[in-house]
C-alpha cells in the first residue's frame, strides 16, 4: 500500500512538473515575442511601448517564479521557449509586418491563450503552486488582456 502512494505521488510530481514547465515555455515565448513586438511599434501604438515594455518584464518575472518553483521541486527547469517559441515569433513577426494593430492583436491572442493555460493547469498541481498561479499569475494575465483590448479599442476610436 505504501509503495501505491508513493508511485502516485511520484506521478503526481511528474505531472506538476510537466505543467509547470509547459508554463514556464509559454512564459519564455511571452518574454520573446513583447520583445520582438516593442522593436516594430512605432505608429499610434509607439504611445502603449512603455505598457509593452512593462508586460515584458511581468512575463520575466512569472518565468522566474515558474523556475524557481520547479527548482525547489527537485526537477530542471525548461530554459528555451521550445517549438511553442519559434511558433509565436513567427505569428509575431508576420503581425509586426502588417502594423501596429495586428502587433497588439497578436499579442492579445497570446496573453487569452496564456490565460487558458494558467486556467488549465490549476487542478494540475499542488495546492501551494495553486495559489500562486490564482491569485497572482491569472490575475496578472487578465490585466494584460483588459490593457491590451483597450489599447485595441483606443486605435479603432481615437478621442
Amino acid at each position: 500500500m505504501m509503495q501505491r502512494k508513493t508511485m502516485s505521488t511520484t506521478i503526481s510530481s511528474k505531472a506538476a512538473i510537466d505543467t509547470l514547465n509547459s508554463l514556464l515555455r509559454s512564459e519564455l515565448a511571452a518574454v520573446a515575442t513583447y520583445e520582438m513586438a516593442l522593436r516594430s511599434v512605432d505608429g499610434p501604438a509607439a504611445a502603449d511601448a512603455d505598457q509593452l515594455f512593462r508586460f515584458a518584464s511581468e512575463h520575466r518575472r512569472s518565468a522566474g517564479a515558474l523556475k524557481a518553483t520547479v527548482s525547489a521541486l527537485g526537477a530542471t527547469p525548461d530554459e528555451t521557449a521550445g517549438i511553442w517559441g519559434a511558433v509565436t515569433r513567427l505569428v509575431q513577426g508576420s503581425a509586426n509586418l502588417l502594423g501596429d494593430r495586428a502587433a497588439v492583436e497578436s499579442l492579445l491572442e497570446g496573453e487569452k491563450h496564456g490565460l487558458m493555460e494558467y486556467a488549465n493547469a490549476v487542478e494540475s498541481v499542488p495546492p501551494e503552486i495553486r495559489s500562486v498561479i490564482q491569485h497572482e499569475l491569472i490575475p496578472r494575465q487578465r490585466k494584460h488582456v483588459a490593457v491590451l483590448t483597450d489599447i485595441l479599442l483606443e486605435a479603432e476610436h481615437p478621442s
